[in-house]
């Protein structure tokens, strides 16, 4: 929806302030739309990028989903755990936390990664992102995130995103899912 921009404050020579004449609402995604900008001497701005906004709203079962897996490295290589924001939500990942819930393991790790996931936005969790940056073409390393994760065992086990100590989303993996030329 549209909204009323109610004021304008320059706050430093990059940053502006935008203050809305009425509150945003949570689940819905903004848009700001780019406007010619021009400094005091009459310089273009450096960007025309539209901007996607929102209220960060807590996650639940479906919103965080789990999209790839590295359970199994090379030898001396690091797990991963890459997540996918399937919602219309901007989440914080520092309330969701990575887990191995199984009969034996009850091992859940908080992110502790301070970042907003935005919807359609992917994540990747590992405990070396030098190591994962080293041995794969990452498309976005700005979202590759240094966290502890479980160690996953390399046959079969459970992975889960868990926010609020509620399971959001959970699989159980089977080695025999690997492409036989993986091998």
């Amino acid at each position: 929806p549209s909204l009323q921009i109610s004021q304008i404050a320059l706050t430093n020579t990059t940053t502006v302030q935008l203050t809305l004449s009425q509150p945003l609402q949570p689940g819905i995604i903004y848009r700001l739309l780019p406007f010619t900008g021009i400094d005091c001497l009459g310089n273009p701005a450096l960007s025309m990028d539209t901007v996607l906004f929102g209220l960060v709203v807590p996650a639940v079962a479906g919103d965080l989903l789990i999209n790839e897996i590295l359970f199994n490295p090379r030898v001396g290589g690091s797990r991963f755990i890459e997540i996918i924001n399937a919602s219309q939500k901007f989440i914080n990942l520092s309330t969701i936390a990575i887990g191995r819930i199984n009969a034996t393991h009850h091992d859940i790790y908080p992110t502790g990664v301070n970042e907003i996931i935005a919807p359609g936005e992917i994540a990747v969790f590992t405990p070396s992102p030098s190591d994962i940056l080293s041995k794969y073409t990452v498309p976005k390393p700005e979202k590759l995130y240094s966290a502890i994760v479980p160690t996953w065992d390399d046959k079969s086990d459970h992975a889960a995103i868990l926010a609020s100590g509620e399971i959001i989303d959970s699989f159980t993996y089977s080695s025999t899912w690997h492409h036989p030329v993986i091998s």
